[in-house]
């Protein structure tokens, strides 16, 4: 098959996709446009009573013990082994490490929205993963403890997406 050398002479399917790309590529994104991606955070509102905590009701945590659900749709690298074999992986803005053997999972919780991308490094002891945010930030963390090495701030706008 010809390569295309003009947008003309590329097939339709490829000039949409070019110009999708160039259109979120170069577009200026503030807090307004941010919102369009997640319409219901513009209608979240405070209660109008604040009333305070019931001193009747239990002293309970809750805790996390299993996440379900896979984040594929707009990140890359959704998927990884690391070093011991386990899984991870991320939901929403949670990495994951499952270890299949005993059916058990472990959390990174440090990013405040969604994930856009999740890698580990060639000797699988390291992850990197990003969030969806107009300053996002990378965060390094232990691909088997899931405690964070080090945040990478301030140096990307939009998403970071591979």
């Amino acid at each position: 098959k010809k390569m295309a050398t003009s947008i003309s002479e590329m097939e339709p399917d490829d000039q949409i996709s070019l110009k999708r790309r160039e259109f979120f590529m170069n577009r200026k994104i503030d807090e307004s446009t941010w919102n369009l991606r997640r319409p219901w955070i513009s209608k979240v509102v405070e209660p109008s009573k604040n009333s305070d905590a019931n001193p009747n009701m239990p002293n309970i945590k809750l805790e996390l013990v299993h996440a379900h659900g896979l984040q594929t749709q707009n990140i890359g690298n959704t998927v990884a082994y690391n070093s011991h074999g386990e899984i991870v992986y991320c939901t929403g803005c949670i990495g994951v490490v499952y270890d299949k053997k005993q059916h058990l999972q472990r959390f990174f919780r440090c990013h405040h929205s969604e994930i856009s991308c999740l890698t580990v490094n060639l000797n699988r002891q390291l992850v990197a993963s990003s969030d969806f945010s107009l300053h996002p930030r990378i965060r390094v963390w232990d691909a088997h403890t899931c405690t964070e090495f080090i945040t990478l701030q301030e140096f990307h706008r939009k998403s970071v997406v591979s």
